[in-house]
């Protein structure tokens, strides 16, 4: 299970990092890798990002911080 607050961290992070604009399930999806990345003593991991990010920008997720946000968002299904 990932939580909205990890998931939207790592989809803010893949646009101010990589510059990959997509939608929060990416987010979860990135976290969820990352979390069998580090049980693998080697390998590869392939993940797919399917939403893109301007279904959430209304959200307010890639340019207000966790804090100021999180009452908002809290409660609402994302994926």
């Amino acid at each position: 299970m990932v939580e909205a607050e990890e998931s939207f961290f790592w989809t803010k992070k893949l646009l101010t990092d990589a510059g990959v604009f997509v939608g929060v399930s990416s987010g979860a999806v990135l976290a969820s890798a990352i979390r069998a990345a580090q049980r693998l003593e080697n390998g590869t991991i392939v993940t797919l990002f399917a939403d893109g990010g301007w279904k959430y920008l209304s959200t307010g997720i890639y340019t207000r911080d966790w804090n100021d946000i999180q009452n908002e968002v809290e409660g609402q299904t994302w994926w």
